[in-house]
């Protein structure tokens, strides 16, 4: 049979599924005969499919992301903190934040400065905004973290000593694209692993990798991150590096709250 209009063969002009008029789609003999609703189904089925792509793919990432987050080591008190939570009551809080939220835009657009070195007094917020910065960096842009003190490392690198795998141990803190170290200068037991510990931020810098330092000790002085590091570690900080002073009261105790 052909079709009076196109001259097309059809030997079939109404769907037996639906028993609705086919239409012909196309040009000359390259077109085909369809059930327009059967081509909304069909449609309809590639949405769905499309949605639940796009489902699996988000669960994907959002589990990466929390992959990520666990591997990072952000002690329970700060996984939530964000730089919005970061409350700015002086102008020299509100700099430093300004300054936090300037190192974060230069990773985010690709930029791998050396690191920050955030000192000075105990609850101040320090350890807020570092992890408010690995937080944003491993949700928002794919980087991995870790966040952890320098009495870990001394611990960990002691342990490896009885096996011969202190490499290994370094290795692991240089490979995160982002590493916090807190409580530098509270305690080091040896120069061995004072030696150790400015080799990871000298790696660390040379792989392009960017370091946190949080103390609570001042850049120099007899008693300083200059006297516990010294100043070649401290010298890897000033390429594209800063050091923010946290100088005010500790908040620790205000409202019921802490940083």
């Amino acid at each position: 049979m052909t079709d009076e209009v196109k001259g097309v063969p059809n030997p079939l002009r109404t769907c037996q599924r639906h028993s609705t008029p086919k239409t012909y789609v196309g040009s000359g003999e390259f077109g085909v005969w369809l059930c327009p609703q059967c081509s909304d189904e069909g449609d309809e089925k590639k949405r769905e499919h499309e949605a639940e792509r796009r489902r699996i793919e988000k669960a994907r990432r959002q589990a990466d992301i929390n992959r990520r987050l666990d591997n990072a080591m952000i002690a329970p008190r700060f996984s939530g903190k964000t730089f919005a939570g970061y409350v700015a009551g002086t102008d020299a809080q509100a700099e430093v934040l300004r300054s936090m939220r300037e190192f974060y835009d230069l990773l985010a657009d690709g930029a791998r400065p050396a690191g920050l070195i955030l000192t000075g007094r105990p609850g101040t917020g320090k350890n807020h905004l570092a992890c408010a910065l690995v937080n944003d960096a491993v949700t928002n842009l794919g980087m991995t973290g870790l966040v952890t003190t320098a009495m870990k490392i001394t611990r960990e690198i002691k342990a490896s000593w009885r096996e011969g795998g202190e490499q290994k141990v370094l290795r692991s803190f240089v490979e995160p694209d982002l590493l916090v170290v807190d409580e530098i200068g509270v305690q080091f037991a040896s120069e061995t692993e004072l030696v150790y510990l400015t080799e990871i931020i000298n790696d660390r810098y040379e792989w392009l990798r960017p370091t946190v330092l949080l103390s609570n000790l001042p850049i120099t002085g007899a008693q300083s991150l200059t006297s516990v590091l010294g100043s070649r570690a401290i010298d890897r900080f000033k390429d594209g590096g800063k050091v923010l002073v946290f100088n005010w009261e500790s908040y620790r105790g205000v409202n019921g709250k802490g940083k």
